[in-house]
């Protein structure tokens, strides 16, 4: 077996010195007996000051000095380690900062006979920690208040399985949270799921580890159909490693229907256009025009080509024919038409 032998003395100090935990080491009575640099950064003191002091007789805060009598009492009557934390709140001012946190560690520090000879502090300054705890609060309750379902996939496990969603996801789907966790998220899927092609994007950008952005029918637990707008997106780690898929998603059954109603009012309204601009069309008989024979074509104008009111033009189609076209914007809503008259000799 190989030993290690012990680190020297004035090691072990220079470590603890060097140390950015602040160490404090007291006697039972409450003395302190050493600090190292953070510590006395911490009290704001000179080493002098501090040795062969209480914190009482050195002036620290009132709370603190209550709280280190009260533990250095516990732990010499107890012989246990006490844990807790403390906030170090700066000078009051308009531009003061706000207030560090730490987390302590008062124990005991026994001698050859097993009697507490000493008791140590050990304080770290827990505030970055303590403020990133507090965003990743903050934005997990943004998330459960989220109006549109959140999902979390973990492509490493078999199936891609969810690992997290949020409450908007199984009011959206009507599946409870344990019908939810550890399955794919083809069980929201039916038979015309993929009709517009869009399961075959997904599985494209899963395989590709790209984003990608569908609208297609799922079904709910109880068998409702509804459409849903999915965004799907990568989660990387930094080095650019795929870590998650993160899912969004939207129900918009109503937009959907609205616009469904909307294409359906539209086309009643082109139908009703024809019909009124065929019975306006003039219809010659053909011993009207002498030495003229007269052909007509109605014609329902494009959506697209906006139509701004009534036209009128006429141009020759070749040496034997001539075309007359009309343009005759239909109003209340209905959209433009024109009438196309061409006669030839």
């Amino acid at each position: 077996m190989d030993f290690v032998a012990a680190p020297r003395p004035e090691l072990l100090q220079a470590v603890i010195a060097a140390s950015p935990d602040s160490m404090a080491l007291f006697d039972p009575r409450g003395r302190y007996l050493y600090c190292n640099a953070a510590g006395l950064v911490l009290l704001e003191r000179a080493l002098a000051d501090v040795v062969g002091r209480t914190p009482r007789e050195i002036g620290l805060p009132r709370d603190l000095i209550e709280r280190t009598e009260a533990e250095i009492g516990a732990v010499c009557a107890t012989g246990e380690p006490v844990h807790g934390e403390f906030a170090v709140a700066a000078e009051d001012g308009p531009n003061s900062a706000p207030p560090r946190y730490y987390d302590y560690v008062f124990a005991p520090v026994r001698g050859a006979d097993g009697e507490i000879e000493a008791l140590v502090r050990t304080s770290r300054d827990m505030t970055e920690r303590r403020r990133a705890e507090e965003a990743l609060r903050l934005r997990d309750r943004a998330i459960a208040a989220a109006n549109g379902g959140i999902t979390i996939a973990d492509p490493h496990q078999p199936d891609c399985p969810l690992i997290y969603h949020n409450p908007a996801f199984e009011r959206i789907t009507g599946y409870a949270a344990h019908e939810i966790t550890g399955r794919n998220c083809r069980f929201l899927q039916g038979p015309d799921s993929n009709a517009t092609g869009a399961l075959d994007e997904i599985r494209s950008a899963l395989r590709d580890q790209r984003e990608c952005h569908v609208v297609f029918k799922n079904y709910k637990k109880d068998g409702t159909a509804f459409w849903n707008d999915l965004t799907l997106s990568p989660v990387r780690d930094p080095a650019g490693r795929l870590t998650h898929f993160l899912g969004l998603q939207t129900d918009i059954t109503e937009r959907v229907e609205a616009e469904r109603l909307l294409r359906e009012q539209q086309e009643k309204e082109r139908r009703l256009a024809d019909l009124l601009q065929n019975a306006l069309l003039l219809r010659p008989r053909p011993d009207e025009f002498d030495g003229l024979n007269v052909a007509l074509k109605y014609q329902a104008a494009l959506a697209e080509s906006n139509v701004g009111g009534d036209f009128f033009d006429a141009f020759s189609l070749d040496d034997a024919q001539v075309a007359l076209v009309v343009g005759d914007v239909s109003g209340k809503g209905l959209a433009g038409e024109y009438l196309k008259l061409s006669g030839y000799d």
